[in-house]
């Protein structure tokens, strides 16, 4: 018995040998470059991913804005709606439905799950490591800062 052991020991060494020996060799120049490409491939997919969330986010709160002018349009606080809500006469959609009946909304939540989507498919991607694909998520906090800024009118501040 304790041969027919050591002869699964060695066959189990011998394995796992080969698979890191496999792992740790360098590649050719041609499948270097091969996975250069793939590995861009996965980091532009976040990168384009995190872009799509940063707009579909800032349509969500576009529209949510809308609904609280609104809101305060009907309640009579015409300081805080729009000269152009006031110049059509708008109304809450659907009766005070709220951000759900208002197509720019669905718009936004469409793009940020199909951003996410594009997130998944690089953390997916066998090519691309998520370490990368998470630091790369920065750009979706730049993106999210000059949107907020350039198309809500937010202020930005130093701390930002």
């Amino acid at each position: 018995e304790p041969t027919l052991c050591m002869a699964a020991a060695n066959l189990t060494c011998s394995a796992a040998a080969a698979a890191v020996s496999g792992i740790c060799t360098t590649a050719s120049p041609s499948t270097s470059s091969e996975s250069q490409s793939d590995f861009m491939w996965g980091m532009l997919v976040s990168i384009v991913g995190d872009v799509i969330i940063s707009v579909g986010l800032a349509l969500q709160k576009l529209a949510h804005n809308r609904v609280k002018q609104l809101k305060q349009l009907k309640q009579g606080d015409s300081a805080a709606a729009s000269a152009e809500d006031v110049e059509k006469g708008a109304t809450l959609p659907h009766d005070g439905g709220g951000v759900f009946s208002l197509p720019v909304w669905w718009l936004g939540i469409s793009l940020t799950v199909g951003g996410e989507i594009g997130n998944f498919a690089a953390y997916g991607d066998p090519n691309t490591p998520a370490s990368v694909v998470t630091a790369v998520g920065c750009v979706g906090v730049i993106s999210n800062s000059i949107i907020s800024t350039l198309w809500l009118q937010e202020p930005y501040r130093l701390r930002d």
